[in-house]
């Protein structure tokens, strides 16, 4: 089996290293054999996302060796087996669009997918336009990502949709009519969800009566939950990374806000008892839970736990649809030229991958399933699924 450390260890100075059928290959040039190409762009080392590279690399590694075992993808009449070459992006996206020149310049990939973070994927499908090469995000909500662009996908929910999702809840489900925001103000990620869900909830019928802004890394946020405390709102949404979100949570009830809390799909990171116990009673909006009932989860829950000897995550899920989405479409096609990717990828019809349903319809924002989860006792509970017939 892939040892991931021994993996992260490798990275070069290009920040690329390939795998070959579940074997290490080097970070020299690749020379042509017959073979398809994916590149995998993701944070392994790092101080921002790097925690989450172990599971980037498993899910990616599961999802290639499912296809590898069984001889590859038909080409042109002969079986062909696919090759990762994964690039470092530590979360920069400078480095990010630097190794993704390299993986279709030097490495000639056929697609690239990975880029998990808005930040980071948005200059990469910038790229991917430019040369014409297919890019699926697996975790990036940003809609700048997609809009507009003909060869960049994703197989997680666009921010527009999830904030739709939130607002239709905390409204309909919730019965709220004032909510409070508080949000990390530079982050791509949280202020595009932010500013999404204050439109989508007002257009319901409800009123955001705070809309508070801060800077990762500040301590003190005490103007920001007085002013939430005073508003009288009856939500509370914190559209932030989970990392942040339970001791904003702590200081919420410090601060004698005992209203609802509300985030984003990035509270599926929140790990942790005692984190998670700061959130209890919470919900949030993913399109992936570990229990969710489809063969297609289960068996991979299976093979991840086999191979891996641990749960997936949501980062492990999606890396995992985004090449299954890929592989699906060679596998129709019979081709793996750029633009038979792009045509196929667009063309997707109910795909039915482990996160979910999901179809493409003039986008490169999936049409799929998404679950409202609330933070328990125990862990994480589904309490409602949206499928695509109900949000079209």
């Amino acid at each position: 089996m892939l040892n991931v450390n021994y993996l992260l260890s490798l990275l070069c100075s290009a920040l690329v290293v390939t795998l070959a059928s579940g074997g290490l290959s080097g970070c020299s040039s690749p020379s042509p054999p017959p073979e398809i190409r994916i590149g995998v762009i993701a944070p392994l080392t790092g101080d921002s996302d790097a925690r989450w590279g172990k599971s980037y690399v498993n899910g990616a590694m599961l999802a290639v060796a499912r296809i590898n075992e069984q001889g590859g993808l038909m080409i042109d009449g002969r079986k062909l087996k696919v090759t990762l070459t994964f690039a470092d992006s530590q979360g920069n996206p400078q480095l990010a669009l630097n190794v993704a020149r390299k993986l279709i310049a030097r490495y000639n990939v056929d697609a690239l997918v990975g880029a998990p973070r808005s930040q980071v994927a948005i200059p990469v499908a910038a790229l991917a336009e430019i040369r014409r090469i297919p890019f699926v995000t697996s975790m990036a909500t940003h809609p700048a990502v997609t809009r507009g662009r003909q060869f960049s996908f994703r197989t997680i929910f666009s921010d527009t949709f999830q904030a739709e999702v939130l607002a239709r809840f905390a409204f309909h489900d919730l019965g709220a009519r004032q909510a409070a925001v508080l949000y990390e103000v530079t982050s791509d990620d949280n202020s595009s969800l932010a500013g999404l869900f204050k439109s989508e909830f007002e257009a319901k019928g409800g009123q955001v009566v705070a809309f508070e802004p801060y800077v990762s890394g500040e301590s003190d946020w005490t103007r920001q939950f007085q002013a939430i405390r005073a508003s009288g709102a009856q939500i509370l949404f914190l559209p932030n990374f989970g990392n942040e979100v339970p001791r904003q949570a702590r200081l919420a009830r410090q601060a004698g806000i005992g209203i609802p809390l509300l985030g984003g799909d990035d509270w599926w990171g929140i790990e942790t008892g005692k984190d998670r116990a700061a959130l209890e009673g919470g919900f949030f909006s993913t399109d992936y839970a570990l229990d969710l009932d489809s063969p297609q989860n289960k068996a991979f829950v299976a093979a991840y736990r086999e191979r891996y000897k641990e749960d997936p995550n949501d980062n492990a899920a999606h890396i995992y649809d985004a090449l299954g989405l890929i592989f699906n479409v060679i596998a129709e096609q019979g081709r793996v030229d750029s633009e038979s990717l792009r045509h196929g990828l667009a063309g997707v019809r109910d795909y039915s991958g482990v996160t979910g349903t999901m179809r493409f319809k003039g986008s490169g924002d999936p049409v799929k399933s998404a679950q409202i989860i609330q933070v328990t006792e125990g862990g994480f509970s589904v309490v409602k699924t949206m499928e695509p017939s109900q949000h079209q």
